[in-house]
């Protein structure tokens, strides 16, 4: 049972890490959008 939740846990972690990225990404890419659409 104690080994199940580690597993649970490191999932989860790893979920959220790479949630993040994925949101840093998103930021990089609307941020470039925006600067891509004020040159136009």
């Amino acid at each position: 049972m104690e080994r199940e939740r580690d597993m649970y846990t490191i999932k989860d972690v790893l979920a959220l890490y790479l949630s993040k990225n994925k949101y840093i990404e998103y930021k990089i890419k609307s941020q470039e959008a925006i600067t891509a659409w004020n040159k136009i």
